[in-house]
């Protein structure tokens, strides 16, 4: 598997109730960031969503 376009890579936990993403571009994860599965028909509006938010802070 390689690293994309800007070398960092997407962790994920999707559980029933809520989904957890992290970005990696070492060895160590990135802060997490907390979404309602409900809020989102499908994971990659999640995904979406959550690196839409990241986009002005990093």
């Amino acid at each position: 598997m390689g690293i994309g376009k800007t070398g960092r890579i997407l962790l994920a936990d999707i559980g029933g109730t809520n989904a957890r993403f992290a970005l990696s571009s070492s060895d160590q994860p990135g802060p997490i960031d907390y979404v309602k599965v409900a809020d989102f028909p499908t994971v990659r509006e999640a995904i979406a969503d959550v690196l839409a938010r990241r986009s002005g802070g990093e």
